[in-house]
């Protein structure tokens, strides 16, 4: 599991990179885009979406926050969440 923080929305994806399996955690956000370390593919955080292989998607996983804790919820999770629900993750389904 990777954890991303953009601009105080967190959001939550699988650690490996479609690509060669890279750890995504390694790599660096800008925006809402997110780009691997290694061969510096890049995904959208919001959708999932790859920017730059339309195949290579991540699996975003939503996180719900209770007071000072986290809650992972290991479902596929759209980006577009109830205001009161904060943080938001990031999906992956191969194509």
């Amino acid at each position: 599991m990777a954890l991303f923080n953009r601009a105080g929305e967190l959001f939550a994806t699988d650690a490996s990179c479609p690509h060669m399996g890279a750890d995504l955690s390694n790599g660096t956000v800008s925006g809402d885009t997110l780009t691997c370390a290694w061969h510096h593919w890049q995904f959208n955080l919001c959708t999932g979406e790859g920017l730059t292989r339309g195949w290579a998607r991540l699996k975003r996983h939503r996180l719900i926050r209770e007071g000072d804790d986290l809650i992972l919820e290991i479902e596929d999770e759209p980006c577009e969440t109830d205001p009161g629900e904060s943080p938001r993750a990031s999906e992956d389904t191969p194509e």
